[in-house]
């Protein structure tokens, strides 16, 4: 009873181990592909948020001068607590996902730079720390747009651009050219804030259409490629035949039991080589364990940009 429960328990304990294996690898490499749908719904979503926190802290920096930290009260953190939940959300499915193009990485960084602003905000940043990071996101923002969204601004996004004219950032300034922006000057109305304002910005020429295009090309590529289906389910396949081989081997205990008891004593230093259907069961871990490993590795390969 005792050799046969401890057969059972290492039986159960290997499983459990190769389980729990092939689950982080399968995690760590079978990654989904985000349409370019989705990724624009985080994009905005994102830009929501920001807009947000950026009426939040207009009203604070209005009431606090110029070298004092702007402090939330309770209700104003909560919000910031819940938009910050939100951001951290978006952030843990593309770090899920695959980066075949440079437009989910842009996203990213889009992402993880309004998380910065939040942050600041909830912790009481200075004015000047505040207005950087909005302008840094904001720049990240347009060369988004500009490079993947065919230069089309939103509503939303105009309110970034005009919150960070507010800042002190201007929409014709150095930076934002290499971004991509360009103002419409009009000299009929000099003097008047028409002359620069949000309204009149526009993207310059669409010089990224091609990258663009091979975007959009390469993320089609790779979801329709044969090879991506097969060495997905290849990798799947493998790792519940290595759960299964691994749980029917003999258990090496009730062989030591089995040389313990024989009389002479001899087959206990002796062991003779497995053969057989146990020789078979070794192999054939070996070998699904080979392929699991082999088509995640290649998957990953597949899936870098080119």
């Amino acid at each position: 009873m005792i050799v046969a429960a401890s057969k059972s328990k290492s039986k159960w304990y290997a499983t459990l181990m190769i389980m729990v294996l092939a689950v982080v690898l399968a995690g760590c490499q079978i990654k989904p592909v985000l349409s370019k749908k989705t990724l624009n719904d985080y994009f905005n979503a994102d830009t929501q948020v920001l807009v947000n926190a950026r009426e939040i802290a207009d009203q604070k920096m209005s009431q606090a001068k110029d070298n004092n930290r702007i402090m939330l009260d309770q209700k104003e953190r909560k919000v910031i607590k819940k938009d910050r939940a939100r951001v951290a959300e978006i952030q843990q499915k593309l770090s899920k996902a695959k980066m075949i193009s440079d437009y989910p990485k842009s996203v990213q960084a889009y992402t993880q730079n309004v998380d910065r602003y939040l942050l600041l905000l909830e912790s009481g940043s200075p004015k000047k720390a505040l207005k950087q990071q909005f302008h840094k996101t904001s720049l990240i923002g347009t060369k988004i747009i500009a490079k993947h969204n065919n230069g089309k601004f939103t509503k939303t996004f105009r309110i970034v651009l005009a919150g960070d004219k507010l800042s002190g950032y201007k929409l014709t300034s150095k930076a934002y050219q290499n971004a991509g922006l360009s103002i419409k000057k009009n000299n009929k109305q000099k003097g008047k804030e028409n002359a620069s304002s949000v309204k009149s910005a526009r993207l310059l020429p669409a010089k990224n259409k091609n990258d663009m295009a091979q975007q959009k090309k390469k993320t089609a590529q790779y979801q329709h490629r044969p090879a991506v289906r097969i060495l997905e389910g290849m990798a799947s396949f493998s790792a519940v035949m290595v759960i299964l081989v691994v749980f029917l081997q003999p258990s090496k205990q009730d062989d030591s039991m089995s040389a313990l008891a024989d009389n002479s004593g001899a087959t206990l230093f002796t062991r003779p080589k497995p053969r057989g259907y146990t020789l078979f069961l070794l192999r054939s871990t070996e070998f699904w364990l080979l392929v699991m490993v082999g088509a995640l590795i290649y998957l990953e390969l597949l899936a870098k940009p080119r």
